[in-house]
């Protein structure tokens, strides 16, 4: 890890001109196809927009705000479990930050950002990394969670999908575990000042949680700004959008 680390440093620090022009070329060119398919489209674009609910915009700004809020959150508590020195403002400024990246394919773009970023302020880049993985950990398990409260609630799907679904949730308590979470970072030689408490890892599991429905529904009034579409379904928006996290 700290040689790949090290590798992703020393190119950024050679080449970092040259990265954020990629990425400022990417950003236009994703924004100028998206123009570019919107105007081709605009006969059939033009109706919908007539008809929209522009009175949802409003609602769909505020949910935004509180998934942003919970997602800012719940990384800042994870990582200041792993480095209590830093501010939960700064860690609040760094995920932002690196938020721009996750756009780009692969997880390595905004992980290497963090890692550089904590890096500048002292952080050994293992923590930054343990800490992203422990996140990734916890969307998939409260995903699965959600997703298979939603199946037999809002979700036509078959129970049999509650096998694998458990399955995940399973594993992925077991690595959560304050004990196994200890014992990898002992391994890492990196050991935490203070350990980690179940109480913290139930917190990191309800915080997601709310960022997924949150995100459920920030989805199901965008819906509504361009289709009448009645609470009844609400709970069908729901659970897809956990479906669908806990897929990947």
């Amino acid at each position: 890890m700290t040689s790949i680390t090290e590798k992703v440093k020393a190119f950024y620090a050679r080449h970092g001109k040259l990265v954020k022009l990629v990425l400022y070329l990417i950003w236009a060119v994703l924004f100028t196809f998206l123009a570019y398919t919107v105007w081709k489209s605009r006969d059939q674009l033009l109706p919908y927009l007539a008809k929209a609910d522009y009175s949802q915009f409003l609602i769909v700004a505020l949910v935004y705000l509180v998934a942003l809020f919970l997602a800012v959150l719940n990384w800042a508590v994870i990582m200041h479990a792993f480095e209590s020195s830093i501010s939960f403002w700064m860690h609040a400024k760094i995920y932002l930050v690196s938020m721009v990246s996750r756009r780009l394919p692969g997880t390595i773009w905004y992980v290497g950002g963090r890692m550089i970023f904590y890096k500048r302020l002292g952080v050994p880049s293992v923590k930054t990394a343990s800490a992203s993985g422990i996140e990734f950990i916890i969307s998939f398990v409260a995903d699965s969670l959600l997703a298979a409260i939603f199946i037999p609630l809002g979700l036509n799907l078959s129970k049999i999908w509650l096998i694998p679904l458990g399955l995940v949730v399973i594993i992925g308590l077991f690595v959560l575990r304050p004990k196994t979470v200890e014992k990898i970072m002992i391994k890492l030689n990196h050991p935490l000042a203070q350990p980690v408490s179940t109480s913290q890892v139930i917190s990191w599991l309800l915080l997601r949680m709310a960022l997924v429905l949150a995100g459920g529904v920030m989805i199901f009034f965008t819906i509504r700004i361009f289709t009448p579409l009645g609470l009844d379904s609400l709970l069908f928006v729901l659970g897809a959008r956990a479906i669908s996290g806990a897929a990947g």
